[in-house]
């Protein structure tokens, strides 16, 4: 009979390495240990499939949704806006500006707001090996700005907005980076060597054609809930995409959850089987530090997706918009 994943896991677990380290790891010496290692690992990787799972579902609910309402809605007129429209989500396409337009750092065009995220790569001495560190920081900017359709205008809102927008990178050597995209020498150790710096910058063009789903405040302001620098086709393009990678993601979270549920319910039966009064007050620090550990670790894995789903649309708007869409 050929040994199954379970099989060789469970031999490694008992008998190899991973149980003894674990228990060394937690400096945990009772005859319960075994149950308490087992529930804190079983219920880490289970629960942070399950929150994962969870998170990537929400985030794949609200891109369909999107989607949903790119497709059905009507496109409206400016001009066509009452009272009657306040509080409702609207479709309108039109050309963004502003009278007082930043300059893209990277870019350097007008721009209603941009994105710029910069990286820097050190490199530390070592006897063996030399060590590499990568920092990432991100700035993000917007001014005012106004959505001119051609029948009319109103105040535009962009700061929670699900941004597809174009974007530039660069990479330099320390010597030929601009000035702005040099790290502080305070956050670093004299030791450490710069040997790279790269930026990119998603920025939404002054005087671009866009498209946006939003809610209106009022008739003259548009809270945006979708701007996309493009058409309404390649938006949807760009949300169906997305709305399939993370419901992928979360189906198979949940199905390796569900597939690994029975060994986490029977190592948190073991576990409470074994729990007393005793082993509590032998290591009570070790007890609550596991039972806060795995929900925290659950609810963690939960708002990653959540956290950073913008991310991921801006790598699916790299895949979704052509260059062409953005020369202006």
């Amino acid at each position: 009979m050929v040994p199954g994943l379970r099989d060789i896991l469970s031999l490694l677990w008992d008998n190899a390495i991973i149980l003894p380290a674990l228990k060394h790891g937690v400096r945990c010496e009772g005859e319960w240990c075994d149950e308490l290692t087992l529930f804190l690992v079983w219920g880490t990787v289970v629960g942070g499939l399950a929150g994962l799972g969870l998170g990537t579902t929400v985030v794949g609910i609200r891109r369909f949704l999107h989607l949903r309402r790119a497709r059905y809605l009507p496109t409206v007129s400016l001009c066509e806006l009452t009272p009657q429209h306040v509080g409702r989500l609207i479709e309108v396409q039109g050309r963004v500006v502003s009278d007082s337009p930043l300059v893209g750092p990277l870019s350097q065009r007008e721009v209603i707001g941009y994105e710029l995220e910069i990286k820097s790569t050190r490199r530390k001495p070592g006897l063996l090996r030399r060590k590499t560190s990568t920092v990432s920081t991100t700035f993000r900017f917007f001014t005012d700005a106004s959505l001119n359709d051609g029948t009319g205008s109103v105040h535009l809102e962009l700061g929670n907005a699900l941004l597809y927008w174009p974007h530039v990178r660069a990479t330099w050597a320390p010597e030929e980076a601009p000035d702005w995209a040099l790290p502080a020498k305070s956050l670093h150790s004299e030791e450490d060597r710069l040997v790279r710096v790269a930026a990119t910058e998603r920025y939404v063009p002054h005087g671009a054609t866009v498209f946006v789903l939003g809610k209106l405040r009022d008739t003259q302001t548009l809270v945006a809930t979708v701007l996309s620098v493009g058409s309404e086709r390649i938006t949807q393009r760009a949300l169906l995409v997305e709305g399939v990678t993370f419901f992928t993601v979360a189906v198979l979270s949940l199905l390796l959850a569900v597939w690994l549920g029975d060994d986490a319910i029977s190592a948190s039966l073991q576990y409470l089987a074994e729990l007393n009064f005793r082993n509590f007050i032998e290591n009570p620090f070790l007890h609550i530090i596991t039972w806060i550990w795995v929900p925290f670790f659950a609810t963690g894995m939960f708002m990653i997706p959540i956290r950073y789903a913008q991310r991921l649309g801006n790598f699916i708007a790299t895949l979704a918009f052509r260059r062409q869409v953005y020369q202006s």
